[in-house]
């Protein structure tokens, strides 16, 4: 990892990953309630979306982590498999346009369109999923190291859509993470998504 660490002892880290839009910011928690008081703000300002506009198209976002590992302090990066889905009705494709930001390396990242062609959902909504492989950025707060606790993002962003005609919300019943999920050194539980827009 390339950063010493104290012995774990009965001492419990929490890990939060965040799945975030520009548009929406999708946050899935994971963690322990070792500490009391909140981790330090984000740098980017986020609020909130309380309700899309009346001609923004609405796409069901959600998340499903499969491996999270090679967690790493010193460089400020993680790597992610997850996979993605959108459902939604209108015209616009969210995947078409999609770019996960804070992905470190674009020649390392894997994002592969599941299905060739959108299917339809029996509600009559479409439907597509990406498979999601790579490393992504994340400053760490080691502040209260050992007691910290981190929030890992994903940063989805519609390149060619603003939030007045495309916002992305989050699949509460679907989302999650495997059982199988761990990282050495750290306490997972817990799970929570909401959404946000940049201020």
């Amino acid at each position: 990892m390339g950063f010493s660490f104290l012995p774990r002892s009965s001492f419990k880290r929490l890990l939060l990953i965040i799945s975030l839009g520009t548009l929406v910011v999708m946050v899935v928690r994971f963690a322990t309630a070792v500490l009391t008081s909140p981790p330090p703000a984000p740098a980017q300002a986020f609020r909130p979306l309380s309700q899309p506009g009346a001609q923004a198209q609405v796409i069901e976002t959600g998340i499903y982590a499969n491996h999270l590992y090679d967690v790493n302090v010193a460089s400020n990066t993680y790597y992610l498999d997850a996979y993605i889905w959108f459902k939604w009705n209108g015209k616009i494709d969210p995947v078409e346009n999609l770019e996960l930001t804070n992905a470190v390396e674009a020649w390392g990242l894997t994002k592969t369109v599941l299905q060739a062609e959108n299917s339809q959902l029996p509600d009559g909504r479409k439907y597509q999923i990406i498979h999601v492989q790579g490393r992504f950025v994340h400053p760490f707060q080691l502040s209260r190291f050992p007691l910290d606790r981190q929030r890992l993002t994903i940063t989805l962003e519609n390149s060619l859509y603003p939030v007045d005609q495309l916002v992305y919300l989050p699949d509460q019943q679907q989302s999650g993470y495997a059982e199988s999920l761990a990282v050495p050194g750290w306490q997972i539980r817990g799970f929570d998504l909401q959404s946000l827009i940049h201020d």
